[in-house]
């Protein structure tokens, strides 16, 4: 009955963990393989939810609220205080970044990603364990859209929540 009894708490311990995970799918590797970063939290997952909802709402008020200030963006050449970033908030969310955060998905930047930035010599698109937005790979990038196709948005989680800290710029 005892080994019965253990063996229920391992799979209802297993069933648990596999519930409170969620499986975001990334972009492909420069290689070809692709990655998969696993949300355990889903509080991260309701937090990003509430900035996508805000953000399609055009809620200016209630986005500043999940993003991390002095904020970055490589198309100001100084970061924005609040206030700079609500006077700015239609230029920092153009349709193509609106575009990413609508059909993306949140995956987290691991060593992998940091060594092939290096390699590259190109911007690490956050640090380990920051959270990247990133397009699906089938979706239809408009390239001619510099701030669909080349800019992301990075999340990371400070005090507890889950905030937008910068934009960055990404091949």
């Amino acid at each position: 009955m005892a080994k019965l009894s253990f063996l229920f708490a391992v799979w209802l311990a297993g069933a648990a963990a596999a519930v409170a995970s969620i499986a975001v799918p990334s972009c492909a590797f420069a290689d070809g393989t692709e990655a998969t970063a696993t949300l355990r939290h889903t509080r991260t997952v309701r937090a990003f939810l509430a900035f996508r909802r805000a953000v399609l709402a055009n809620n200016k008020e209630e986005v500043a609220r999940h993003v991390h200030f002095p904020f970055s963006d490589p198309r100001w050449p100084e970061p924005l205080s609040k206030a700079d970033f609500l006077r700015e908030y239609d230029r920092i969310f153009s349709q193509g970044v609106r575009n990413q955060i609508d059909h993306g998905a949140l995956r987290q930047v691991n060593q992998r990603d940091l060594a092939e930035a290096a390699r590259d010599e190109l911007d690490s698109c956050g640090a380990a364990r920051d959270l990247l937005l990133e397009l699906p790979i089938n979706f239809k990038v408009d390239y001619a859209n510099d701030d669909e196709a080349f800019l992301r948005l990075v999340f990371r989680r400070i005090a507890g929540a889950l905030v937008l800290v910068r934009v960055i710029g990404c091949s």
